[in-house]
């Protein structure tokens, strides 16, 4: 079934122009982030993580409702695993179930731990407003943490083991709003927007200015 989800979600999304995922930023507050408070939870349905029977591929699927205007996001990533493992992915959007060619302004991405209690993070971020100049001025980001024992390494066939995800398929996360730090980067007072750009690190990109 896992499997068939997984198939029936690439054809989904063959030949279809995604949206650019959101930078990396880490999970929680960082360096010139200011948390806001919390914001709704984030809704996660059909959740579903699997190495794929005899191949070196691993897929993500699950859909994320944020607001009654972001509902049953796609969210899905394909990608390799040379141990047949949950490998850890790059940030991945989530796409509009009406327009995939819009940008939903959602990303996620997984994280995989291999010591601890913990077999890995489900990171999600929401730019407040993906078509502003500025789209990571402000953020709506939770994070879910797996537990070790809601995976398990299978071998059915005594030939290719495997691991599986066997949690709930449907979960809440809590989620924050963060917004940059103007004054903490200089930029308060009018500063900003003059060529350059900065991440949430407060590194400076240029954008052909000087």
């Amino acid at each position: 079934m896992i499997l068939h989800t997984i198939l029936t979600a690439v054809l989904a999304l063959s030949g279809t122009t995604a949206a650019a995922a959101i930078a990396p930023r880490g999970d929680g507050p960082k360096a010139n982030r200011t948390v806001v408070g919390p914001v709704p939870a984030f809704k996660v349905t059909g959740f579903s993580a699997v190495a794929l029977p005899l191949s070196l591929r691993v897929g993500y699927n699950f859909n994320l409702t944020i607001s009654p205007l972001l509902t049953n996001l796609t969210c899905f990533y394909l990608g390799t695993t040379p141990d047949r493992d949950l490998s850890s992915t790059p940030w991945t959007p989530c796409l509009s179930p009406t327009d995939p060619d819009a940008n939903t302004g959602v990303s996620f991405r997984w994280t995989r731990h291999y010591e601890g209690a913990l077999a890995g993070q489900l990171a999600l971020v929401r730019q407040v407003d993906p078509a502003a100049y500025y789209p990571d001025d402000v953020v709506d980001e939770a994070v879910h943490d797996v537990p070790a024992d809601e995976t398990r390494r299978v071998d059915p066939d005594g030939q290719f083991r495997r691991t599986v995800y066997e949690g709930p398929e449907d979960f809440e996360v809590q989620a924050w709003r963060f917004e940059r730090d103007l004054v903490g980067l200089g930029l308060a007072g009018g500063g900003r927007g003059v060529g350059r750009r900065f991440d949430w690190e407060g590194r400076g990109e240029g954008e052909g200015g000087g």
